[in-house]
């Protein structure tokens, strides 16, 4: 099914909201005093877990979100802690998991976002608890993916984005779910990948993001599709990867973010449509897609106003082009795009107005450029 697009969304996008996955969000896992080297993208700041499990970050601080005592902004990486093996960046806190699985915050949590039954922020980092696996700090909101499988949410809970059946804002940790082995979150919904391979989402569906051929809210989690491999959550559209290496997408569609010549017009999909073959990853931001096929390549689609394609130039793409080879993951949020290319090396490109992209200056990026981890 199709819904024409609704243009009071259109101001949304710039207000809204990735994300850390490997992206918004890879597991934690620990070997030692090593981890594999991660990064994640909040709205307006970066964070780079480094394999010596020191926590790096850069970009917007004004509400503390860099974890470094301060709220002055920075456009070179700041220490925040070590010992950290995945973090998450949202759209004004941050949070990241040691190697103990402990849950840390720092930032805003004017909305409850870091669930320890206070709405008081912090610019240095807070324990919030133990045995937790994942964390994904969304905006003004945050998903925890306990040891034992299950989920737990906490924060603004807009349009039912907590998933736990009700609208309510809660300021500690509620459990939504079991039997889950990934989380994905960035605006105002939020996407669960369960052990049985089966994708399901809860929140704000206006234009049909949750993929259940409606756009009705869901604030009980509702199944999107079957046989799911990875997914990603952007501000109004979601793409998966099935186990046969398949992309799909469901949501909004516009300025080419399928990257098909066959979803240019702009249209909201209430039910998922396949884009491609040969998919490993795919990173989400406001309007833009990077697309990690099998064969290392990355590929770029959609809007380009700030260089966030890193094609050279701020020109939107509506078929997807290859930008990058040797590409071992990819990570997109708003309008920036952060990539770990096989080497290790960091490479960034896109929004750059308060130093997010951690290359020492406040200038906007359409070429990728070197990150500058210490």
């Amino acid at each position: 099914m199709k819904s024409l697009f609704n243009i009071f969304y259109i101001p949304a996008i710039s207000l809204a909201l990735l994300s850390c996955s490997k992206d918004d969000n890879e597991n934690a896992e620990d070997n030692g005093n090593k981890t594999e080297l991660k990064v994640s993208l909040g709205y307006s700041h970066s964070l780079v877990v480094s394999e010596t499990q020191v926590l790096w970050a850069s970009g917007l601080n004004e509400n503390g979100q860099l974890g470094n005592g301060s709220n002055t902004n920075s456009s070179v990486p700041v220490k925040i802690a070590e010992q950290v093996i995945q973090a998450s960046g949202g759209n004004s806190h941050t949070l990241f998991i040691k190697n103990d699985n402990s849950l840390w915050a720092a930032g805003s949590n004017a909305d409850g976002q870091f669930g320890n039954g206070s709405n008081t922020g912090s610019t240095t980092p807070v324990k919030i608890m133990e045995g937790v696996t994942k964390a994904v700090a969304a905006q003004r909101f945050s998903i925890i993916l306990k040891q034992d499988g299950s989920v737990w949410t906490s924060g603004d809970n807009l349009g039912g984005r907590l998933g736990d059946g009700t609208e309510t804002d809660r300021n500690t940790f509620v459990k939504i779910l079991e039997g889950v082995k990934d989380i994905s979150a960035k605006s105002n919904y939020a996407l669960f990948l369960k052990t049985d391979n089966t994708l399901w989402g809860a929140g704000t569906n206006g234009n049909g993001q949750l993929g259940d051929g409606t756009i009705t809210n869901r604030p009980d989690p509702v199944k999107i599709a079957d046989a799911v491999k990875s997914m990603n959550a952007g501000i109004i559209t979601t793409m998966f990867i099935k186990n046969d290496n398949s992309l799909w997408a469901t949501g909004w569609s516009i300025y080419g973010n399928f990257g098909s010549p066959d979803f240019l017009n702009s249209w909201s999909y209430t039910v998922p449509v396949k884009l491609m073959d040969g998919v490993d990853k795919v990173a989400v931001g406001s309007v833009h897609t990077l697309v990690h096929r099998t064969d290392g390549s990355l590929w770029a689609s959609g809007r380009n106003n700030q260089g966030q394609l890193g094609t050279g130039n701020t020109t939107d793409v509506a078929t997807a082009v290859k930008v990058l080879d040797d590409v071992k993951d990819v990570v997109a949020n708003m309008n920036m795009t952060i990539v770990i290319k096989k080497d290790k090396k960091i490479l960034v490109s896109g929004a750059n107005q308060y130093g997010s992209l951690g290359n020492g200056s406040t200038t906007d990026l359409s070429q990728f450029t070197a990150f500058a981890l210490p």
